[in-house]
């Protein structure tokens, strides 16, 4: 209320805002995830269990 009263804008987003940011991050690759590091095991590759 104080801010409508001191004239300022209020900065809400319009349901198309939201349908639209919605559907972007739908159509949005997902972030690849970085492997975990353990430094306490050794690197490279592993023997083959066979």
């Amino acid at each position: 209320m104080r801010r409508l009263i001191a004239g300022e804008i209020l900065d809400k987003p319009t349901v198309a805002d939201l349908i639209a940011a919605e559907t972007q991050r739908r159509n949005d690759p997902p972030p690849m995830a970085r492997p975990i590091e353990r430094p306490d095991e050794p690197g490279g590759a592993l023997p083959s269990p066979a």
